[in-house]
This record gives C-alpha cells, sequence and structure tokens, in this order.
C-alpha cells in the first residue's frame, strides 16, 4: 500500500472512529459496564489485542453475545482507481472493542506494530464517556564509536 493510500486509510479510521465513540459508549452503557481496558501489544509487523477488562467483571461475557454493527473503511476500485469506502459490518461488541481499540493506535501511533513495536491500553470510562489511550513504543538503541588508534 503506498503512503498515499495509507493516508487515505487513516482518514476513512478516524471518520469510523468518531462515529462509533458514542455508539460503543452507549452499546457498553446497556450493559451496566462501567469501565472497559483494552490491552494491546504488538511488533515484528504483527499486533493484537492481548485482553479486554471490564467493570464490573461479571458483565464481561456479555460482550461475546452483543451483537453491533460498525462501519469500517473498505478498499474498491473503479474506472479512476481506488478509494476507501465505508462498508458495514456486523461484529460482536468484543470484536467491535478491538477493532476500535486498535484503530484508534494505529491512527495516533501509525506503523507502532512494526519492528520492535509497542504497547498500550485503551481505557473507556462509560460514566464519565471520555476514552484514553495510553501507549508506548519500544526502539532498539545504538551508540556508535569511533577512534583513532
Amino acid at each position: 500500500m503506498t503512503t498515499e493510500r495509507f493516508d487515505d486509510y487513516l482518514v476513512a479510521v478516524e471518520h469510523c472512529q468518531t462515529e462509533h465513540r458514542d455508539k460503543l459508549l452507549n452499546a457498553l452503557e446497556q450493559l451496566a459496564i462501567t469501565k472497559a481496558e483494552i490491552s494491546y501489544t504488538g511488533g515484528g509487523d504483527s499486533g493484537q489485542v492481548c485482553e479486554i477488562e471490564t467493570e464490573p467483571p461479571f458483565n464481561k461475557a456479555a460482550l461475546s453475545q452483543v451483537h453491533y454493527t460498525v462501519l469500517q473503511p473498505h478498499y474498491a476500485r473503479d474506472e479512476q482507481g481506488g478509494f476507501y469506502a465505508l462498508k458495514a459490518f456486523e461484529l460482536s461488541l468484543w470484536d467491535a472493542l478491538e477493532s476500535f481499540a486498535l484503530n484508534a493506535v494505529s491512527c495516533k501511533h501509525r506503523g507502532w506494530e512494526i519492528n520492535d513495536g509497542g504497547d498500550g491500553v485503551l481505557t473507556i470510562d462509560v460514566t464519565d464517556r471520555h476514552i484514553h489511550l495510553a501507549h508506548c513504543e519500544y526502539y532498539t538503541e545504538a551508540t556508535h564509536y569511533e577512534h583513532e588508534l
């Protein structure tokens, strides 16, 4: 994917994130979930959600049972070339939260999963209707020395 296309993709993802923010908060509120923490990790060109924790914890199981419609960028082609269109997908609320978290980190920290990678936690405070992303990027440091002997 070219940089220009990837930039178009990120614009489409950010639009989807904006569309789904309130819907996700409302869906969690309907399940009486007051907080959700989605932890993720990645490196070597791969990234994934590790865990989703909820408060109260006993409502966590409901995330897989409730279905939710999300918009996602979908690459399409026409006579003028390729473009990203928004397409609706039905996912479990669990999968929608995973998608929301990974899209959020990709928008804010492009390429976070490449090379040494990174990890973090997306915290959704349903009561305050606040979403916070805490992200850590990993990198290999090198120190170069030259000496005349």
